[in-house]
């Protein structure tokens, strides 16, 4: 329905997007933060490489059906509807990297949810199910930044530092993650004696 521009005016008018956007945003937070909590990269360990091979075969089929897809549309008769659309939507390989990582992720909760309702969760096939699941939404996320990356170079092929910051600054964030978060973290849990909270 985006494609129809009355339609885009009614449902997201203009001085509504800033709400959205930032509603958006924080909805993205929430949900990075619940999967953070159902991830034990120690399953990845254990399911060795059963796991990376399902997440590939998983984030495959969306590649090849996009590109293929692509491929007969391109080789289409130009002016046609069916073209213009790619033209807007899937002008580049680079969206098809896009669209295809945005296709292959993983609801990773949901499948947590589900799983531990049907009692799976700590099974074998519970264990490679969140395994596969975990390597997909990493390579899935790190596709979609690079593809992000990739179509703002396009629009904008001048010189630009913005996606330098960016990138710069998940990793001074990650790393404080990692190397100042975590440990204090430890640390609280350590001093905090059993069966009691942190006040």
């Amino acid at each position: 329905m985006g494609y129809f521009a009355w339609y885009v005016n009614a449902v997201f008018p203009v001085r509504s997007i800033m709400i959205l956007e930032t509603m958006g945003n924080m909805g993205l937070l929430y949900f990075l933060f619940l999967v953070g909590l159902e991830m034990d990269l120690s399953v990845v360990r254990r399911t060795g490489k059963k796991s990376f091979v399902v997440a590939a075969a998983g984030m495959a089929l969306p590649f090849v059906i996009l590109t293929i897809g692509a491929a007969v549309i391109q080789f289409t008769k130009n002016g046609s509807s069916a073209h213009k659309i790619f033209d807007k939507y899937l002008g580049t390989w680079t969206h098809i990297l896009f669209y295809g990582a945005a296709l292959s992720v993983t609801a990773f909760t949901v499948l947590a949810r589900i799983l531990a309702e049907l009692k799976l969760l700590t099974s074998e096939l519970g264990r490679l199910a969140m395994a596969s699941a975990i390597v997909n939404d990493t390579l899935a996320w790190i596709i979609l930044a690079v593809g992000i990356a990739i179509t703002e170079k396009e629009r904008h092929p001048e010189p630009r530092l913005g996606a330098l910051i960016v990138i710069l600054s998940a990793v001074v964030f990650v790393g404080f993650c990692i190397f100042v978060i975590r440990p204090g973290i430890e640390w609280i849990i350590r001093k905090t004696p059993a069966g009691e909270s942190e006040h």
